[in-house]
């Protein structure tokens, strides 16, 4: 598990939020696209599945079909997850 920041804290992010998943697309600066699963959904942050690998610190836009546009920070990553906290503020 990579993080940035205290471990603990981004184990704590590995664990936290529900169970229900929402299909989201996640653009990134080089303006490539990536279907992810979002999981573990707060207020402030969630967990992506892809198969896709994401670096720490990396920018994402999220685009959750009918819901719309959310910014977001990659804090950890580990085994196809990565665990984002996000910049702008979740409507879901």
């Amino acid at each position: 598990m990579l993080c940035r920041g205290a471990r603990l804290r981004c184990l704590m992010l590995f664990r936290k939020g529900s169970a229900a998943s929402v299909t989201a697309t996640a653009f990134r600066d080089d303006r490539s696209a990536v279907l992810v699963a979002m999981t573990g959904l707060l207020f402030d942050q969630c967990k992506l599945h892809s198969s896709t690998t994401f670096q720490i610190g990396e920018r994402l836009r999220l685009h959750v079909p009918g819901q719309g546009w959310i910014e977001a920070t990659v804090e950890c990553t580990a085994r196809g997850e990565a665990s984002v906290v996000f910049t702008t503020v979740c409507h879901i």
